[in-house]
């Protein structure tokens, strides 16, 4: 069993290394159904066999408290093996009956870690900006997404703003920079706070901007160093020659106002 599950899994590597770029774009055609179906997949390949090795040794172990022998009675074996009987084989039957349960439990665990995985990734792109919004606490939806903030060929990081409030008096845009790869930290709040409605989203990278033209948003006083320039990414919300320029420098975020 043990050598099958081996050859078993090298196959399933070969096969995937051999076609893991058709199969990529199969799942990019369909993402959030196919995912599903590939994950479900995987649950069947690491937790079917786990379930299966659990019965088995259930039923041996069952087997063998039975009998009062182990090995018990047309058990094939590859070599010859005394033959225990008594307390002592009863012992090894339950012990292998404890070793099902555990196996058991591993499966269904598998079975459920990968089942929450298949959740977070097979979610689709406005779902995502919509929870992370709501958990940012925007009053409306997420307005012009913005992909490729951590660079130009990067589809997992991207900015939205949002309404912070309703109040048309003293209104508050929040701009959310967005994350989805879990290995990678950024050295500033993902979220910044402005009363200036951004008129689009741009995101910046060949520019050459002094830092000393942006500001600290909660201290106006304070800005950025003389001589050093912002090079990007800057966040963008203007349009028409009048909006904000955002950039994190130093673990902070800086702003310059345009108009």
């Amino acid at each position: 069993m043990l050598v099958g599950g081996m050859c078993a899994g090298a196959l399933l590597i070969a096969i995937f290394m051999r076609y893991r770029v058709p199969l990529g774009e199969w799942v990019r055609a369909d993402r959030a159904q196919r995912v599903r179906l590939m994950f479900l997949l995987l649950t069947a390949l690491v937790a079917g066999p786990l379930l299966g090795l659990a019965v088995y040794l259930w039923s041996l172990g069952e087997r063998i408290v039975r009998a009062g022998e182990f090995p018990p009675s047309g058990l094939r074996v590859i070599r010859d093996t005394p033959v225990i009987t008594g307390a002592k084989a009863v012992v090894r039957g339950r012990l292998l009956k404890v070793l099902a349960i555990a196996c058991a439990i591993a499966s269904i665990v598998l079975a459920g870690l990968l089942w929450g995985l298949e959740q977070a990734v097979a979610e689709d792109l406005p779902a995502q900006l919509a929870r992370t919004a709501a958990a940012k606490g925007c009053q409306a939806p997420p307005t012009d997404y913005v992909a490729g903030y951590f660079g130009a060929d990067d589809s997992l990081g991207g900015v939205f703003w949002c309404r912070a409030n309703l109040d048309d008096l003293d209104p508050r845009y929040l701009i959310i920079v967005v994350d989805r790869d879990t290995g990678r930290r950024m050295s500033c709040p993902n979220t910044m706070e402005s009363v200036n409605r951004p008129l689009g989203l741009r995101i910046l990278r060949d520019v050459r901007v002094p830092l000393s033209q942006f500001h600290s948003p909660s201290e106006w006083a304070k800005v950025g160093p003389i001589g050093r320039f912002a090079t990007g990414p800057v966040i963008d919300t203007g349009d028409g020659g009048i909006g904000e320029q955002w950039i994190c420098y130093d673990g902070a975020w800086l702003v310059h106002v345009y108009h």
